[in-house]
């Protein structure tokens, strides 16, 4: 049963980056719009993990900007106080948020209407121009337009559920599973304190991450995040022989550069839907079974930060054109 008096502009499927930089920017333009979110909290794959004075960013680490391209969406987050550069490289600026990367979703989602533990199960159209999101509690909110932005299989789902057809070609659009192993650890070594980022180490291991560099964490603590192909491998195994083997691969990689590192604790943290392993040759999708339902997200603009802000920002762009 509906408990909103209104017919909402907008109604956004997930509070991730661009779900929420798509709210803003359709605030921006005098849009009502309503955010539903199945979590807890805004954020979805920007994730940040605190355990005493140690804390991990254990889904996106970081968000790359080209010197010569400068990004309003940066512009914004550095003006406000939320990000600083962490380093740069062949020209980009490696952009992180000091108190975690979570920073940036709660600072986006401010002065937003965001419901939390919500889950869609399906949509229906009430008329050509509503369309009916009903949810798992029972309630069920209306709106003229609904974008998806949660990882597309999931979106898929709920078109599945709701028999609205879709393009068949974003069935073929998969997403990398990842495994990522947080270690607190002591040490002394300069070598290590002063490592930053580095990933492609090897066919196992994708990434590590130095969170104290990041000015993350208060004590010295990384985040190892395991290749696609070794994470699909390992995904269902049993978690604490997972975080031994991930253990093993951070001491090898430090191996080369000193043997002073003690773990003080471990944790494993699982993502299904890591990011796409593929990108649509568009940046959002609307549907031509219904012409108020449109996807958009990673999955169309890129596989990182930028590239889910850029989907939002152009998918915004077509419904409301600069002039």
């Amino acid at each position: 049963m509906t408990k909103e008096n209104s017919t909402f502009d907008a109604i956004i499927i997930g509070a991730g980056i661009s779900g929420l930089n798509l709210a803003r920017h359709l605030v921006s333009k005098k849009q009502n719009v309503l955010v539903i979110e199945k979590s807890k909290s805004v954020g979805g794959r920007i994730a940040t993990r605190r355990d005493g004075e140690a804390a991990f960013d254990h889904g996106a680490q970081f968000y790359r900007v080209k010197d010569s391209e400068p990004s309003t969406f940066d512009q914004n987050l550095s003006e406000a106080g939320i990000v600083h550069t962490w380093f740069k490289h062949e020209n980009r600026s490696y952009q992180a948020a000091a108190k975690g990367m979570t920073g940036i979703p709660k600072y986006l989602a401010m002065n937003l209407r965001v419901i939390f533990s919500e889950r869609v199960l399906s949509f229906s159209h009430e008329s050509t121009s509503t369309v009916r999101v009903q949810c798992e509690s029972g309630q069920d909110f209306l709106g003229k337009n609904v974008f998806l932005s949660s990882p597309l299989p999931q979106s898929l789902a709920i078109l599945n559920a709701s028999q609205i057809s879709y393009p068949q070609n974003l069935n073929d659009i998969q997403y990398a599973q990842a495994l990522v192993g947080l270690f607190e650890i002591e040490t002394q070594d300069k070598n290590i304190l002063e490592f930053q980022y580095e990933q492609n180490i090897n066919q196992d291991l994708f990434s590590v991450s130095n969170q104290h560099s990041k000015k993350v964490s208060r004590v010295p603590a990384f985040t190892v995040t395991m290749s696609p192909e070794w994470s699909q491998r390992h995904f269902e195994s049993e978690e604490s022989t997972t975080l031994k083997l991930v253990q093993q691969a951070f001491v090898e990689f430090f191996s080369s550069k000193s043997d002073r590192i003690k773990i003080r604790k471990a944790q494993l943290k699982k993502w299904r839907y890591s990011q796409p392993l593929t990108i649509h040759s568009s940046p959002f999708e609307k549907l031509t079974s219904s012409k108020n339902i449109y996807l958009f997200g990673d999955a169309f603009g890129g596989g990182s930060v930028m590239g889910a802000i850029r989907s939002a920002e152009q998918l915004s762009n077509n419904l409301f054109p600069v002039t």
